[in-house]
Parts: structure tokens; C-alpha cells; sequence
């Protein structure tokens, strides 16, 4: 699938992340995100073979539950995500930008 222009906040410190892909066998392409405010992820990956594409991302004040979430995080070993040039990340709590078990690609 698709999706151009998409914006979320979370409003409160309960489980929360900007992008949550659990399903396997996924493609999801996403232009122009941008995550604000979140208990977790910004984006999150868990499906198995699953493949997200981001380009134009920005995630700001991940990690709210100060429980070391990256930014953008492939969950699972069969996780990717691919990554675009034009990305920014703001406060994160002390979380890194990126991680998990699964492979996240940063365009260089």
C-alpha cells in the first residue's frame, strides 16, 4: 500500500507508536510522516517479511515511557525498513534514532 501525508500525536503516555506494522508479508510505501509525541515508536516494524519504505520523515518526542524506544525500530529479524534521505529526528528521550533485530537501511 500507499500513503502520502500522514501526521499523528499522541495525547497521552499510554502505548503508543506514530506507525505500528504488525501484520507479515507487508509493503508499505510512506511519504511525507511525521510523528510527534509518542510513548514508543515512532515507527514500528513487526511482521515478518514485511518491507516499509519512509521518505520525508520526521519524529519528534519518541520514547515518552522513557523506556529506551528508538525512533524507528524493525522489531523482528524479518522486518525491514528503508529509509529516504530526507529524515529528521528531535528528542528522543535518550533513545537511539534507529534499531531493533530486523534491518533498518539509511539512505546515505
Amino acid at each position: 500500500g500507499q500513503v502520502t501525508n500522514m501526521t499523528t500525536q499522541g495525547s497521552d503516555l499510554s502505548s503508543s507508536s506514530g506507525l505500528f506494522v504488525q501484520a507479515d508479508d507487508v509493503r508499505l510505501q510512506v511519504a511525507n510522516l511525521r510523528v510527534t509525541e509518542i510513548s514508543n515508536n515512532g515507527v514500528r516494524v513487526e511482521g515478518n517479511n514485511s518491507l516499509v519504505a519512509l521518505e520525508n520523515v520526521h519524529v519528534d518526542r519518541w520514547n515518552q515511557s522513557l523506556l529506551g524506544f528508538p525512533g524507528i525500530e524493525a522489531a523482528s529479524t524479518g522486518a525491514t525498513i528503508h529509509v529516504g534521505h530526507a529524515r529528521w529526528f528531535n528528542d528522543g528521550s535518550g533513545a537511539p534514532e534507529t534499531g531493533g533485530p530486523g534491518k533498518v537501511i539509511l539512505d546515505q
